[in-house]
């Protein structure tokens, strides 16, 4: 501050500034009765200032939105964020108005970054500081913080995430795990808001060039020497509480699901300054210090969880690289508590300290008495300036061995964020277990009938502690079902308006026709046009009656086919007997025309011999024919001419048929469209009862076969009128059926793969309760890297017949897949 400012002899100044540094008020608070400031490394310092209440600049200053710049004989020594103000009244009544807070850094507290991964891959970065000041930048784009000099990097690069971390928690943790450090920084005569500045210190310490020496010395001399400061007071802390020779760390997780460093690529060995300074154990996932060992002489080991490590995403690298940091933060943190100076503390009270001395620097600590020789080089943890009321400065070091703060016992952080914001804030890799069910069938096809029983390692494990295979082998189990024929359904009523289009291809269909009656009555009247024509082969032999046929004129031409050559007689002429030879390879026959009527019977006697129906029992009977068809092959061409004709049929039959045939013949027909309409019942394979009366007005030209045994290409179509069907109703029944023993493998017959390893015998297992056998197949799904990883994300466990146990067997195998894995709540994808 310019002299102008400085009032009847204060040699204290404070400006009042806004956030974004403007000037607050008519110029600077001249009353300050007294500062305690603490500058500290990688932390926020405190501060206290003391003012008469009455003082009406006082009336600028508002909590916690105005910074107060202190100035000491024109000397920048203190950013003020102001946090708390208190009222004190003494005896006399006066009022003193007292306000305290942290210096600038702690803004830097006020801003949690979002939960965010500052590494976009799996390896470790160094530019964490700069990302860190980037994220809280982009939530306060008013208040931007800098780094000095364009350090912004670590030395040691950085596996890190944020979970809700304030800025200042982050930098903390950064540097106290890379063994780096920063401070704030101060910066003389700069304007605007120049407060929010920090220097990154990385790992190097910088030698002040001052020296703390013994006694008073020549006070004038002392405050014109700029490379010394007077020790009045020393105060040595030695705490090796914390001392070890064995560090057990692990991060992320809870129990034995934590992440560990076993597979990390640093060990086993490591050596400084060319001997072996510490050794890794991955056995006891433990680091060991061979001078602490060496000076203690037994082991003192400790188990130090660092809760924000773990794999940024779910990947062998991430993993790893995951492993390899909490190697190196671990050595760090042993590296810090290995010996009984590491944690050597000294508290200086000095005078005359030149203000070239800065948290981070070196420091020579002269001291020497009847108990202390010090002769060395220290690090400046802390500064802190008292400031009485008539002017007066003391100053008070705090320096030590190491650029760190004495650590906790139970964690790396030394920053203000609670370990339980830590544990809670960061995704923790925790147990998982389940298991997978399965029932498959094995026959005896080595390739078709394996068993297979997939399963899928998602991308939240991280670790595979094991995977049990347990099966047990038992006869196969069937489901059954049959249907019988119950009474006959009553007549269901149906109707029909329309016609079907049908083309049929050829088939060959083999019949046997039980014994069927029917009583059939009803009127039919018909108009028809056409003619069709056909070939046939094959032999029959029937007996039969039936009525005449008006205005029906039918000729028959016998093919020939190749063969031998067997005469044929043809048809017959009315009341004659012809005898058809079945299958008797080539037939000949005598073109015959017959003219209507037809005769009232006929008889057609085969070679198995059929009696023959005769008028008077067709008299007796009328419409009562009875026949019995060998095997045999019809070789025909015939074409039937059809005049056009009306007719009007009323009549009553009854028909019994007992036949039985097996047919093997093909028909061809040539057919013109005709239409027809019909009411009419029918039964198939049962005997029924049809009574009714159908009037059939049509026109048709068809081509096609009948339902017998045959092979037929049949295109027609049919319009169906209403009808009616009586079918028995259908019964059904379900069952269980277990297959027999002497049909079914048992455990020694198969045999088992794993992700299309080799076969081997499923009985080698270890039998567990229920009948079942366990087998550890951990080793084939973990990836043998030292990581525990999954070897790949599907796997499948395969069951199957071995060779020697031969076929015409099948067995059930009841599977139960057991899975322990760590995983994590949170996964990133890339």
């Amino acid at each position: 501050m310019p002299d102008t400012f400085i009032e009847g002899g204060n040699r204290i100044t404070v400006d009042i500034i806004d956030r974004v540094g403007t000037a607050i008020g008519p110029g600077p608070i001249m009353s300050c009765l007294g500062l305690t400031c603490d500058t500290l490394l990688s932390q926020a310092g405190t501060w206290e200032a003391r003012f008469p209440a009455n003082d009406p600049m006082l009336g600028y200053v508002q909590i916690k939105r105005h910074i107060l710049r202190f100035y000491y004989d024109d000397d920048l020594i203190f950013y003020a964020l102001t946090e708390a103000a208190h009222e004190e009244v003494d005896n006399d009544g006066q009022r003193t108005l007292v306000l305290s807070g942290r210096d600038t850094l702690a803004t830097l507290d006020e801003t949690s970054i979002d939960f965010t991964y500052f590494n976009l891959g799996p390896d470790a970065i160094s530019i964490a500081p700069q990302l860190t000041l980037l994220a809280y930048n982009t939530q306060n784009p008013a208040t931007q913080w800098s780094t000095f000099g364009g350090v912004e990097t670590t030395v040691t690069p950085v596996y890190i995430s944020v979970a809700g971390e304030s800025a200042l928690s982050v930098l903390t943790r950064i540097a106290e795990s890379v063994n780096e450090s920063f401070r704030l920084r101060y910066r003389q005569g700069d304007a605007g808001n120049q407060y929010y500045s920090l220097e990154w210190l990385q790992d190097t310490l910088v030698d002040s060039g001052v020296r703390a020496i013994q006694g008073v010395g020549d006070s004038i001399g002392a405050e014109e020497n700029r490379y010394v400061c007077y020790i009045q007071r020393l105060t040595e802390s030695r705490d090796a509480k914390s001392m070890m020779t064995d560090i057990v760390a692990y991060g992320s997780g809870f129990g034995d699901t934590r992440l560990d460093m076993v597979g990390n690529l640093r060990g086993p060995d490591i050596y400084v300054d060319g001997d072996l300074a510490y050794t890794y154990n991955p056995a006891s996932n433990s680091i060991r210090s061979w001078a602490a060992y060496d000076y203690v002489g037994k082991v003192i080991k400790r188990h130090v969880s660092f809760k924000d490590i773990r794999p940024l995403a779910n990947t062998d690298a991430d993993v790893l690289t995951a492993k390899n940091y909490l190697f190196d933060v671990a050595l760090g943190y042993l590296a810090r508590n290995d010996s009984i100076d590491d944690n050597l503390l000294y508290d200086l009270d000095v005078i005359a300290l030149p203000p070239t001395v800065q948290v981070g620097m070196t420091i020579r600590v002269i001291y020497q008495d009847d108990r202390y020789d010090l002769d060395r080089d220290l690090v400046v943890l802390g500064i802190r300036r008292s400031i009485n009321s008539d002017g007066a400065i003391a100053y008070k070091l705090t320096v030590a061995t190491i650029n760190q703060w004495k650590l906790r016992d139970t964690h790396t952080l030394v920053a203000s964020v609670d370990e339980g914001e830590i544990l809670i804030g960061h995704p923790q890799i925790d147990a998982n277990v389940y298991w997978e069910n399965f029932r498959e069938l094995v026959g005896d096809d080595q390739t078709d009938h394996i068993a297979e029983m997939p399963f899928f390692l998602s991308t939240e494990v991280v670790t595979i502690r094991q995977v049990l295979f347990r099966c047990k082998v038992e006869r196969v189990l069937s489901y059954t079902k049959s249907y019988v024929t119950g009474a006959n359904t009553a007549l269901n009523l149906a109707s029909s308006t329309g016609g079907s289009d049908t083309t049929a291809s050829q088939g060959v269909n083999t019949a046997s026709t039980a014994i069927s009656s029917a009583t059939t009555s009803g009127a039919s009247s018909a108009a028809n046009s056409g003619a069709s024509s056909a070939a046939s082969s094959g032999g029959s032999s029937a007996t039969d009656s039936g009525a005449a046929v008006p205005n029906l004129t039918a000729t028959v031409t016998p093919g020939a086919t190749d063969g031998p050559s067997t005469p044929n007689t043809g048809l017959i002429a009315p009341g004659d007997t012809d005898v058809f030879t079945g299958n008797s390879g080539n037939q000949t026959a005598t073109p015959l025309t017959t003219s209507s009527p037809l005769p009232d019977a006929f008889t057609d006697t085969a070679a198995l011999g059929v009696g023959t129906v005769t008028d008077g029992a067709l008299s007796a009977n009328p419409g009562t024919h009875f026949h019995t068809i060998a095997a045999h092959v019809h070789d025909m061409e015939h074409t039937h001419s059809v005049a056009l004709h009306a007719h009007s049929i009323n009549h009553q039959h009854t028909i019994t048929a007992l036949h039985q045939h097996t047919l093997a013949h093909t028909h061809g027909h040539t057919a013109n469209p005709h239409q027809h309409s019909m009411i009419h019942t029918h039964t198939i394979l049962h005997t029924h009862t049809i009574a009714h009366t159908h009037t059939i007005a049509h026109t048709h030209d068809i081509s096609h076969t009948h339902a017998m045994p045959h092979t037929h290409n049949i295109p027609h179509a049919h319009a169906s009128p209403q009808h009616t069907h009586p079918l028995p109703a259908l019964v059904e029944s379900a069952g269980v059926v277990r297959a027999a023993a002497l049909t079914s493998y048992v455990i020694s017959d198969l045999e088992y793969s794993v992700n299309g390893g080799g076969w081997l015998s499923l009985d080698t297992g270890i039998p567990v309760a229920g009948g079942f056998y366990e087998l550890d197949v951990t080793s084939v799904i973990q990836n043998p890297d030292g990581l525990r990883r999954p070897y790949q994300e599907y796997n499948i466990v395969q069951v199957r017949r071995k060779t020697a146990a031969g076929t015409g067997k099948t067995a059930m195998i009841r599977a139960k897949l057991g899975i322990r894995s760590t995983i994590q709540s949170v996964v990133v994808y890339g």
